[in-house]
């Protein structure tokens, strides 16, 4: 595969010059004639990854579902986009940055405590799709089941680690459960 290094002035776009494969039942990779492609075809590019890549992949087709989330959680991103914060839990955060060095003893400490949680702030650009009162539609890079803080997003940033108190679940929404951050 080689992207063409010229954009499209019109469309904004660049060529993608990718060799057509696929593996065929014997599993070897067979290249297809020429015949079977004609130019100008639009096709759906798939890239193989990895076994432990893959929980990955199900998180991204995971995430063409818009939300609601509070109004007062969006953050004004660069040229009028938008972002939320969002609090991943201190496990998941060492997992996809390994390399990371582990926080102190005097910052984890509280992790025991029931109620609580150690995470990381993360930025997730969105697109604001409708806003109705206290709440937004958004489309973009959240997941089910993510800690997305509500309040206070002034006062804090991506990497900031913060204390996430888990509180009682909302009447409006049965078994989920609102969270309520502060730095540690």
């Amino acid at each position: 595969m080689r992207m063409q290094p010229q954009v499209d002035d019109v469309t904004r776009t660049r060529g993608v010059d990718v060799e057509l494969s696929r593996i065929g039942p014997d599993g070897r990779m067979h290249w297809l004639a020429s015949q079977a492609v004609h130019i100008g075809q639009t096709a759906t590019l798939w890239v193989p990854w990895g076994g432990e890549d893959q929980a990955a992949l199900a998180r991204e087709q995971s995430l063409s579902d818009p939300f609601w989330v509070p109004t007062d959680s969006l953050v004004r991103g660069v040229r009028g986009l938008w972002s939320v914060y969002v609090a991943v839990p201190e496990e998941c955060e060492r997992e996809d940055n390994p390399s990371e060095p582990k926080h102190d003893e005097a910052l984890t400490g509280n992790q025991d405590i029931e109620g609580y949680s150690e995470a990381i702030v993360q930025r997730r650009e969105v697109q604001v799709l409708r806003t109705a009162g206290s709440l937004t539609l958004v489309y973009g890079m959240l997941a089910p089941g993510e800690w997305i803080v509500a309040e206070g997003v002034g006062q804090i940033g991506p990497g900031v680690a913060v204390r996430v108190r888990i509180s009682k679940p909302l009447l409006s929404q049965p078994g989920q459960q609102p969270i309520q951050v502060s730095r540690r």
